[in-house]
């Protein structure tokens, strides 16, 4: 049998060696690293086993070097054991949710290695346990009182941990901090803000404050609106507005359904607030800033006159003027609309005055998809949707307000809308007829072209199913050309 200065002979190597691997083996080597932990474990407890070494027992009376040799070894066999301890722990025993926790992973290692390191002392150096044990107990306690505020920042992450109010990656308020949560540990939560800044917020005061998991539950996430109004104005009719503001966006679900409410009466204002839920925390801004422009649209479209509610009304209900004469409503809407941007005043004001007015019930078909008419939309009030033909079926792909048009295409070079419009609410539109803008081309031939200019880019979003597919082929395809021979074509023939 080898004698006891083989142990330092054959363990010394062992140790050595571990410590190398474990310093050239990197972070994202982390299973090769577990496998040699493990090895080098198994190859030291048979090199103490064949040499009749124990390391829970003082080596027996030897020369000073090798003793000191000999229980360095056990030494290293303990904190040896910790690490595999450790490592069946985090990869055996521990919950999967708690592996991207670094907490309970560094108080679960913590406890092990204090473990490992009082049995060293009292097995391998042969150290009073008792004494050690009160001696610990007295440390602990002047360390508590100097740690306070750390101690309470752990305990903290501990209850935080255990709870769960939220996991990495979860976007959460805490307090007046909001951001998406990059880390948890012993000590504090760390965030990432709207301004891409790092939050590190202690353990100890994201428990006292309010936490809010605006990730959960996933696929439902609420916008909230606040409005003061002009007390002036009758709270039904904005409360109307702003349900069909909600009901003008694709991305508010219809269940649940949009609320409108009046929240305050007020001396100068009433308070409205509109609460609809979107699927996805991303959309909850861009959708929210829609949802102000709609707001903005339908109550105009109501007769809700905007004005500082902290002054007197005032005498003229004039929003705009043109050459110092107050501006209709049907100027307004044509000045809205892209193709007639290059338009003079006096012109448009011709077109104003030729726009037929009509007026759609619920579910009313507004516009029949390939129909023969040539007519240019503008809504007035109400919200209609559009749907085109897909592979199984007609698909929704937008929503119409006050303000929003379709067919100008049509009613510029006379082609087809392979899309059908239906009113969803009760709605009122103005039209235009080809003719009544042949009338306008006939006298400024030009103003056709920049017309067609003005809607190359509304026509490559919006209205692209108006272009026949054997046109967008050709390879000499151009789109502004196209529209002027179609445009030239139409008005020859209504001319």
């Amino acid at each position: 049998m080898l004698n006891f200065s083989d142990t330092a002979i054959y363990g010394a190597p062992i140790v050595l060696a571990d410590l190398a691997v474990w310093r050239l083996f990197g972070r994202d080597r982390a299973v090769a690293r577990a496998i040699w932990r493990c090895a080098a474990f198994a190859a030291l407890s048979a090199v103490l086993f064949a040499t009749g070494v124990s390391p829970l027992a003082v080596p027996a009376s030897l020369g000073g070097l090798d003793r000191i040799a000999v229980q360095a070894v056990c030494i290293a066999w303990w904190l040896q054991c910790a690490i595999v301890f450790s490592l069946l722990l985090n990869h055996l025993l521990l919950p999967r949710a708690w592996h991207s926790q670094r907490l309970f992973h560094d108080i679960a290692a913590g406890i092990v290695f204090g473990a490992a390191a009082v049995a060293a002392l009292g097995y391998v150096l042969g150290l009073p346990l008792s004494g050690l044990v009160a001696t610990s107990g007295a440390v602990a306690v002047i360390l508590g009182l100097a740690l306070q505020n750390t101690l309470n920042d752990v305990f903290s992450g501990l209850v935080l941990n255990t709870t769960q109010p939220f996991r990495l990656d979860d976007t959460v308020s805490i307090g007046e901090l909001e951001g998406r949560i990059v880390e948890s540990n012993w000590r504090s939560t760390k965030l990432i803000d709207s301004l891409g800044n790092l939050v590190v917020v202690p353990n100890s005061a994201a428990a006292r404050a309010t936490i809010v998991n605006l990730s959960e539950p996933a696929g439902l996430h609420g916008v909230t609106l606040a409005l003061d109004l002009d007390p002036a104005v009758r709270p039904a009719v904005a409360v109307g507005a702003l349900e069909r503001a909600a009901a003008s966006s694709l991305d508010v679900l219809a269940r649940p359904a949009p609320i409108a409410v009046v929240k305050a009466f007020h001396a100068n204002a009433i308070q409205y607030e509109l609460v609809c839920y979107v699927d996805a925390l991303q959309k909850k801004t861009t959708v929210r800033n829609a949802l102000y422009d709609l707001a903005h649209r339908h109550l105009a479209a109501a007769g809700v006159a905007w004005r500082p509610l902290a002054g007197p009304a005032p005498a003229a209900a004039a929003s705009s003027t043109s050459h110092g004469h107050p501006v209709s409503r049907r100027l307004l809407l044509l000045r809205a609309v892209e193709l007639f941007a290059c338009v003079d005043d006096d012109d448009l004001a011709v077109l104003a005055d030729a726009l037929v007015s009509r007026s759609f019930g619920k579910g009313d078909v507004i516009y029949a998809s390939n129909a023969e008419s040539r007519e240019l939309t503008i809504v007035e009030s109400g919200v209609a949707a559009v749907f085109v033909p897909g592979a199984s079926g007609d698909v929704e792909v937008r929503r119409m307000a006050p303000g929003d048009a379709i067919g100008q295409s049509v009613v510029l070079a006379g082609t087809r809308l392979h899309a059908t419009v239906h009113a969803v609410t009760a709605m009122t539109v103005h039209q235009l007829r080809s003719e009544d803008l042949s009338a306008l081309i006939g006298r400024k031939p030009a103003l056709g072209r920049l017309m067609c200019e003005s809607l190359t880019d509304h026509i490559a979003t919006e209205e692209r199913v108006m272009i026949p597919p054997v046109e967008k082929a050709h390879a000499g395809f151009s789109l502004i050309g196209w529209l002027e021979k179609e445009m030239k074509r139409l008005h020859d023939s209504l001319g």
